[in-house]
């Protein structure tokens, strides 16, 4: 096998056993600018206390699922990959919510679950969740950020690079 095969076959592998509980490795206490580094292809959950109870008001996609905006086409885009099991994630989801909202026709906003989509790991080179990813309209990445990012941060880091006014 090619070194690539090997390094999507040991991502897969990892990601299956995220999801199904084998192995998960859960930072508390990690500073969230500063997110451990994985070891050899782990993805890792960021966790932190939150209500497991909370609504879940934004859409989960997967990457077959995706509008023209998403392909590069027509507007910004926000896209958040994360798992609905991720404490974080379930943190980050009224921000996005509120984004949606808020820039509506300006930014799409976008939610890729990784227990159900877990190719996508592979596609946009995850190592932590949540990781949100701002991409301009032409689909080019401008900026990446792994961990719980505060909505006043994201939004002024939106228009730092030319997204959103």
């Amino acid at each position: 096998m090619q070194r690539t095969q090997v390094t999507a076959l040991l991502g897969v592998l990892v990601l299956l056993g995220v999801v199904i509980g084998a192995k998960v490795v859960k930072t508390r206490d990690a500073p969230q600018d500063t997110p451990p580094a994985p070891a050899g292809g782990e993805v890792v959950i960021v966790d932190s206390p939150v209500d497991d109870a909370a609504p879940r008001d934004m859409e989960t996609r997967g990457t077959g699922d995706t509008n023209s905006d998403s392909t590069g086409h027509g507007l910004p885009r926000l896209l958040e990959l994360g798992s609905v099991g991720c404490k974080a994630c379930k943190q980050m989801e009224p921000i996005l919510a509120e984004l949606a909202e808020e820039l509506d026709g300006e930014v799409t906003v976008e939610f890729i679950d990784i227990a159900k989509d877990p190719s996508a790991v592979n596609e946009y080179e995850i190592k932590l969740i949540p990781t949100q990813i701002l991409f301009d309209a032409s689909g080019a990445e401008l900026h990446r950020h792994e961990g719980v990012y505060a909505k006043d941060e994201l939004l002024a880091k939106m228009r730092e690079v030319g997204m959103v006014k």
